[in-house]
């Protein structure tokens, strides 16, 4: 399983965007959010949320069950912020383990 990026929509409003090649249509990505909704973007931070962003969508950060955080030290730079699907927490990197960031307790 791969990292996901939560995305919520400009003004809550429902809104459509896309991700993927500007040349080829057929590999784009679609995405559709509700009003109140959000979406999980393909990829991390860097990959569809990246276009995302610039169509007007909100990036969160990253999201995905607990067996999906990334874990490279070096890639994570304190502060990326994590939804954990498996513990419906957000969380934070703060350079050694991942914290609630309400209780500070490492998760």
């Amino acid at each position: 399983m791969t990292i996901t990026s939560r995305m919520l929509p400009l003004n809550g409003a429902t809104q459509n965007g896309w991700a993927g090649p500007n040349d080829n249509v057929a590999s784009r990505r679609y995405y559709t959010a509700t009003a109140g909704g959000f979406i999980d973007a393909t990829g991390d931070p860097s990959m569809d949320a990246s276009t995302l962003t610039s169509q007007g969508f909100v990036l969160v950060g990253g999201s995905g069950p607990t067996s999906a955080r990334p874990t490279l030290a070096g890639y994570l730079k304190p502060g990326f912020v994590y939804i954990d699907t498996t513990l419906s927490l957000v969380i934070i990197w703060d350079g050694a383990v991942w914290r609630n960031p309400v209780t500070a307790a490492s998760v």
